[in-house]
């Protein structure tokens, strides 16, 4: 078995291709490579066999920039000769997720020394895994070695820019106009003292969205809800196109369940009489949360003045 089943990958300099510290991966080996390569299968999503010792799933991503964008390496032979030395080093089958570009902020930290900014730093035929179980492996290449160093996941954002998932199974998702995208980064929620009409309670503090995710355009509409449960006098006389709006909480985060089930999803709530959980890790269908729900309405680089879009939605 691996000494590191899951590490956040920094993908090193190859001849002729883009050079040291330009692309960023989440790595998988022995066991955790066979809990997502098993869940892959379940999904029927894709995965590319590199080489007899290197597997890649574009269908899975597992780091991501913050407040940055990102482009994703999907040229399969520029993958392998990136991948083929790290997977030498390992000595190991190696699973890799989807491949990103990496944010200025870990180049530039990278560049100037990846000794200082992370802890316990070894060769990987010397590496031990520290006593702190907050700490997560960090995989990069310097001057012909490869090393695992350690860092906190809640300093990836301040120190590199980044955040890396090690749990993080995501299925393909097939965009349509139905969808936007919402990519993760940081925004001012509440209000400003001076501003008019503010409440009390609408305190300025800063939210950090962590992951990217998915919401839907428009309102759930009668004719998508009526599929999962009959409807009540008052939804009975709207057409098929109008919101469903006589709903409670409850039933919409029954719905949100009930499609997730109908399209294979890993379910987002648990039920227990009137106790409902939410399941963070799931990839099915959710609520979106308040600050989920504001961010898509913030007018790009403005703190905190709102620019109200069809994006948002309750029951999205």
């Amino acid at each position: 078995m691996p000494l590191i089943e899951s590490c956040l990958t920094i993908l090193g300099a190859i001849t002729g291709i883009t050079g040291l510290h330009s692309w960023f991966t989440g790595l998988k080996a022995g066991g955790q490579m066979d809990m997502i390569l098993a869940e892959q299968n379940r999904l029927h999503s894709e995965v590319k066999r590199l080489s007899d010792r290197i597997l890649y799933t574009p269908t899975v991503q597992q780091v991501q920039t913050i407040n940055e964008s990102s482009k994703r390496l999907s040229d399969l032979r520029d993958l392998r000769q990136f991948l083929e030395p790290v997977q030498q080093g390992l000595n190991t089958e190696i699973l890799s997720t989807a491949v990103l570009s990496t944010p200025s902020k870990l180049q530039a930290a990278f560049g100037r020394d990846p000794f200082e900014v992370l802890i316990e730093t070894r060769p990987i035929n010397r590496a031990k895994v520290p006593a702190n179980s907050d700490l997560l492996p960090i995989l990069f290449f310097d001057n012909g070695v490869h090393y695992i160093g350690w860092q906190t996941r809640g300093a990836l954002p301040i120190l590199f820019g980044c955040d890396y998932s090690p749990g993080m199974m995501e299925p393909e998702v097939h965009f349509s106009d139905e969808w936007v995208k919402i990519t993760a980064g940081q925004f001012l929620m509440g209000s400003p003292e001076n501003e008019a009409h503010r409440f009390n309670n609408e305190i300025l503090h800063r939210v950090r969205i962590t992951r990217p995710f998915l919401m839907k355009r428009t309102l759930i509409t009668v004719g998508e809800y009526r599929s999962f449960r009959s409807l009540d006098a008052h939804d009975q006389q709207k057409g098929d196109d109008h919101p469903i709006m006589a709903e409670n909480w409850f039933d919409a985060v029954a719905y949100c369940n009930w499609r997730s089930e109908q399209e294979g999803f890993r379910l987002c709530y648990r039920f227990e009489g009137e106790n409902v959980t939410w399941d963070r890790e799931a990839t099915g269908y959710r609520l979106p949360t308040e600050a989920a729900d504001y961010y898509p309405c913030l007018t790009p680089g403005d703190g905190f003045r709102r620019k109200f879009l069809s994006v948002t939605g309750s029951y999205s």
